[in-house]
């Protein structure tokens, strides 16, 4: 855990270089700077904080001179959002078509679900969703990410557990994993989560110890280097903080007592984790936004199931097309119930 620590002060030091950059030097005092940072990394005799320092340091060349700058002007950026646009816009025509007869509002939820479209969501739905505390839920994230991990997980695991099909397993994932990320859009909690992703799926392939903080701080890392504005985003601060809170603080919460039933435990695991994440994620909401909202643990105790389910029933609509009318009509059936509960929730709590 020490080693992890360290990583992720590293993290925090290359982010503190940056936001310092940006927001209290100007380009002169650059070299200044530089130099008082070398002179106390030498006088320092390269201890510890020679590290940190030079981290800081990265972040404040990282600030000023970012590659994607010099490569894509300001005026002419190429943004990962811009790659599929006219792609999602075609898929989004086709789901509209394919569930023309059922709620419209369902079928915004489902886009934005599946392939990040969330502009055909009504304003009335958004304000629910963000006084409940669940607005999160309708912008993919890692946790979206997490779960058609999984659901890919299970799918590859027909292969069985030969070497040969092991690694076939983790190239496929990663491949899908980075084509979902940069079609939906690649909003950083997505680019954290496809990193983290891929560490995880490589440290498979070499035989390598699986570590979270490992992979959470890589993902960092290849983040703000390449994107130096990335820490003073939301979505940056909120998926980390969200990930510190569950791999820092749900160890111990979940040392905690708990039921001898299954389903108490199922329930007791999830507050668990939704409590870690709120940790590290309600201050941030709170100095950002100005308001938290009161009955988020609720929701997401009551919705990130139901997020799940219906992220697992939208593939399966699609396949059950060719298969059978009628069991593309069960599972219709079945995903916009699962979507009309979450906004009958939603719309509950946002007025309690």
């Amino acid at each position: 855990m020490r080693r992890e620590i360290f990583l992720l002060f590293f993290l925090l030091f290359l982010c503190l270089g940056n936001i310092f950059s940006r927001h209290l030097l100007t380009p002169q005092s650059i070299p200044l700077i530089l130099l008082s940072i070398i002179i106390l990394i030498v006088a320092s005799r390269f201890t510890k904080l020679s590290f940190f320092l030079i981290f800081f340091t990265i972040g404040i060349l990282g600030e000023q001179y970012s590659p994607f700058e010099k490569i894509f002007p300001s005026e002419n950026q190429i943004s990962i959002e811009n790659i599929f646009s006219e792609e999602r816009v075609k898929v989004s025509v086709q789901m509209d078509s394919l569930y023309k007869k059922y709620d419209s509002e369902a079928t915004a939820i489902i886009k934005a679900l599946s392939i990040g479209v969330k502009d055909d969501i009504g304003q009335q739905t958004w304000e629910n969703f963000r006084k409940s505390g669940a607005m999160h839920l309708l912008a993919l994230s890692g946790m979206h990410l997490g779960i058609i991990y999984g659901i890919l997980h299970k799918l590859f695991s027909i292969m069985g557990n030969y070497p040969w099909a092991r690694r076939l397993k983790s190239l496929a994932i990663i491949l899908l994993i980075w084509y979902y990320t940069i079609f939906t859009g690649g909003a950083v909690s997505l680019l954290r989560a496809a990193i983290m992703t891929t560490v995880y799926e490589l440290a498979n392939l070499l035989n390598r110890e699986k570590n979270g903080l490992n992979a959470l701080c890589i993902s960092g890392f290849v983040i703000v280097l390449l994107w130096p504005q990335a820490p003073e985003s939301a979505g940056f601060q909120l998926s980390f903080g969200a990930m510190l809170g569950i791999f820092l603080i749900y160890p111990h919460l979940k040392e905690l007592p708990t039921s001898p039933y299954s389903i108490i435990r199922y329930i007791w695991n999830i507050s668990l984790f939704s409590i870690s994440c709120t940790f590290f994620t309600m201050p941030i909401l709170y100095f950002r936004f100005e308001s938290y909202a009161m009955f988020s643990l609720l929701t997401n105790l009551l919705c990130a199931p139901l997020t799940t389910i219906a992220m697992t029933l939208i593939p399966l609509s699609i396949v059950a097309i060719p298969i059978s009318s009628g069991l593309h009509h069960i599972v219709n059936f079945l995903l916009f119930k699962t979507i009309e509960i979450m906004i009958f929730i939603n719309e509950i709590l946002s007025h309690s």
